[in-house]
């Protein structure tokens, strides 16, 4: 049985003349950080300021480590194909 989630008094709610959904809004305008990216040309310029180079390797270890293993188990496989149809 699903239940219904009741407004409590705490909840702010976001009506225009609310004084902070206008600090909200104001701070949004003025966060270049939380608008989109425009294009790819404007990510990579992005994380390269914030983070510098190594932004755009995040991440590498982890697809590196996959790729070797899945080399290892392919070529392991191969080798014991192999074997078994030559005797």
């Amino acid at each position: 049985r699903l239940q219904e989630k009741k407004p409590s008094s705490n909840d702010d709610k976001k009506e225009p003349g609310n004084s902070s959904n206008i600090k909200y809004r104001e701070n949004d305008k003025n966060d270049d950080e939380n608008q989109p990216y425009k294009g790819t040309v404007d990510c990579i310029l992005r994380l390269y300021q914030r983070n510098g180079i190594s932004a755009m390797y995040k991440g590498m270890n982890a697809k590196l480590l996959q790729t070797v293993l899945t080399a290892a188990f392919t070529f392991l496989t191969y080798e014991q194909i192999l074997s078994a149809v030559q005797k």
